[in-house]
């Protein structure tokens, strides 16, 4: 345990001194490296989640800490300023009051969230690759099952607003996708109680969007279904083979081992149709998420359950999508004079060859 406690307290130093998680992580790296509840605790989830990494732990510590503060009514105005040393006391104290039930979050929840604008690009991707045509559609990791309803009902961008979107024609994205069919997949039941507790300090404005988002989308799509189910193993699943024309993933590949990675892109393959795309918002490879916010998303298309050469079609300046732009070579080579308002955007023939 000693090393696992060095190496959580190793991977907060590397984060910003003004960033919540830092001082969360010292804390509960010292917490777990002398005899204490916490430690006993740690031990117990560890036992059971032996595939967590030092990177896993505090995240999900947090959101826990303020699930449980969430639903007792208290105040979370604490969490993005407490030093170390405070937050040693409040995890100690939370074991000693709520261990059962923060245990069981431990043992059986991951980090979770639902950001309404990062789909986006799969409306902007659905109405230039199919225009007014049915279009089936596959939301990885859906967490409230929510985004696909968003890309259906959007017209002309007001789905997601706060969005700031430079060098993106509005003819692109103008008109209502003809969402045949849509599946949400996830390892978890839509929880929104649980989401709005993954939020970070700082960003406590994305509990009114999910609010609002649920209030105006919730059971109004009815070609729009859950399915509780890991990823990996969809491609093993009769009615869910060769039926997709899109699939999204948001915000979880650049968490996936190499071996994990290739095994998730191989299962698209196969719930894709003959032709179609994996559509990937993530952390470009290049950087580091704790080093860097920038955010991008990638068009990859799929032929014959194999993937091509993908190409970056937006970049965002954070995860939270608020502002997001065009990388000019993928305009300059691939879109200049391509497209017409309503129509279908005629892809390279190189993608499909």
């Amino acid at each position: 345990m000693g090393e696992f406690s060095e190496q959580i307290i190793h991977e907060a130093n590397r984060l910003a001194v003004e960033d919540p998680r830092r001082n969360l992580g010292i804390a509960l790296g010292q917490l777990i490296g002398t005899e204490s509840p916490t430690k006993d605790t740690i031990l117990d989830v560890l036992a059971a989640r032996q595939q967590f990494t030092p990177e896993h732990l505090p995240p999900l510590l947090f959101s826990s800490l303020q699930y449980l503060a969430l639903k007792d009514g208290k105040g979370l105005s604490s969490f993005g300023t407490m030093n170390s040393e405070e937050w040693k006391k409040y995890i100690e104290n939370a074991v000693n009051v709520h261990r059962p039930d923060l245990t069981k979050l431990l043992k059986e929840r991951n980090v979770q969230s639902f950001i309404i604008r990062r789909y986006f690009p799969a409306k902007l991707l659905a109405r230039v690759a199919y225009g007014d045509s049915p279009v089936s559609m596959l939301d990885i990791g859906a967490s409230l099952n929510l985004g696909l309803a968003a890309v259906a009902g959007d017209n002309n961008g007001e789905m997601f607003n706060g969005i700031e979107l430079n060098e993106v024609p509005k003819n692109l994205y103008d008109g209502r996708v003809n969402l045949a069919s849509g599946v949400g997949v996830d390892l978890f039941e839509p929880d929104k109680e649980w989401v709005k507790a993954c939020i970070w300090p700082g960003h406590e404005d994305e509990r009114d969007t999910i609010e609002r988002a649920s209030a105006s989308l919730k059971d109004r799509t009815p070609q729009l279904s859950f399915r509780k189910l890991d990823a990996l193993e969809m491609g093993e699943v009769p009615d869910l083979q060769d039926r997709f024309d899109i699939a999204v993933a948001s915000g979880m590949i650049y968490q996936l081992q190499p071996e994990l990675k290739a095994k998730f892109l191989e299962t698209v393959g196969k719930v894709i149709k003959r032709k179609g795309f994996l559509l990937v918002n993530d952390y470009p490879p290049e950087v580091n998420a704790k080093d860097s916010f920038t955010y991008s998303t990638e068009v990859i298309p799929i032929v014959d359950g194999l993937l091509r050469q993908p190409l970056k079609i937006l970049k965002a300046e954070s995860p939270f999508y608020r502002k997001s732009r065009y990388p000019r070579p993928f305009v300059a080579t691939q879109w200049r004079g391509t497209w017409e308002p309503n129509s279908s955007f005629a892809w390279p023939e190189s993608w499909f060859c």
